[in-house]
């Protein structure tokens, strides 16, 4: 999974007019962001659908208590499954119950039929008891030491440094919370769904350089720094890279090179790279957990003249760093 190997519970019956299943797996932290939990209950019902090669005919969100879920209907030429997804604190449960035939074109009373066996089993559902979960999600620090000694960047929580590009122009706090507003802002337009999960302290920009000056020239080359919010704290680089993929590529953007991991620095990386072909900009992107948290790098370029830079001065990257910074 995500965030390593994990336990899926399956409990299955059989029977002459339906088969009835309840699925169930623990993450590492309570699971209560919409976007979050959006993002799973697409992947279980797009991986129904491929696997049966079926088709949604309805779908709906739904709350058990303060609890948010998910109900959706797919039908093949055959089978029809009706599948709720429940998050209860960190456990996701997850009811489907198949019936023969296709629902939604069958006799008024087989279909009745179907639709009270459905009900009934879904509306049994209770929860009893569950574990607590055993982490909790890592808020972005008010304070990431953040410190730049000539052409040297230093951050104390996460604990790294690196040397920027000689003869690049280094951004001011002013300039960097400007760059995240305006991600922000163009991130909410291309994919709205994305506008809840925006609103809070989810991403902050620490640091970075521009090849020429955002005041005065279009700049097309800029190494960023970031942190981003992770769900839980013991999540894998690459997941955070395969999640770019799935949910953050601009329209026209396109994976040139699919994730992959690099040691930095003595430091695991997962790293992309992707190409629009309207604004010819290519773009690599970093991630790495640091103290469960996102550490990010982002390389925005139009030529590897201006990449090579930028991967030297990744080269300079260095943990325990604290002792050297005043």
């Amino acid at each position: 999974s995500s965030f390593g190997k994990a336990s899926i519970n399956t409990y299955y019956l059989p029977t002459t007019f339906a088969e009835y299943v309840v699925v169930y797996m623990d993450f590492p932290t309570v699971l209560s962001e919409k976007f979050d939990l959006d993002t799973r209950f697409d992947a279980m019902r797009d991986a129904q659908v491929k696997s049966a090669k079926g088709k949604v005919i309805s779908e709906v969100e739904i709350q058990y208590g303060s609890y948010y879920g998910r109900q959706f209907t797919v039908e093949t030429g055959h089978l029809t499954y009706t599948t709720r997804t429940i998050a209860v604190e960190q456990r996701i449960f997850i009811l489907t119950v198949t019936t023969k035939g296709s629902l939604s074109r069958q006799s008024e009373k087989l279909q009745a039929s179907n639709e009270s066996r459905i009900t009934k089993f879904l509306d049994s559902f209770t929860v009893t008891n569950i574990s607590k979960p055993v982490l909790s999600q890592v808020p972005l620090p008010a304070d990431f030491g953040i410190q730049i000694t000539g052409r040297r960047f230093y951050s104390r929580f996460f604990d790294i440094s690196l040397d920027f590009p000689m003869q690049w122009n280094i951004l001011n706090a002013a300039e960097n919370e400007l760059l995240t507003e305006l991600g922000k802002e163009e991130v909410t337009r291309t994919k709205p769904k994305l506008v809840d999960y925006l609103k809070g302290d989810t991403t902050r920009i620490l640091g970075g350089v521009s090849r020429h000056n955002l005041e005065t020239e279009v700049n097309n080359a800029v190494l960023l720094i970031a942190a981003e919010r992770a769900p839980y704290p013991n999540f894998l680089p690459i997941a955070i890279a395969n999640t770019y993929v799935k949910l953050f590529l601009d329209p026209n953007e396109k994976v040139v090179k699919p994730p992959s991991t690099q040691v930095i620095g003595g430091v695991q990386f997962a790293w992309l790279e992707t190409y629009d072909p309207t604004s010819k900009i290519t773009q690599r992107f970093y991630f790495a957990n640091r103290k469960g948290i996102v550490f990010e790098i982002v390389l925005s370029f139009m030529d590897s003249s201006q990449l090579e830079p930028m991967l030297q001065s990744l080269q300079t990257l260095k943990t325990d760093v604290s002792a050297g910074v005043k």
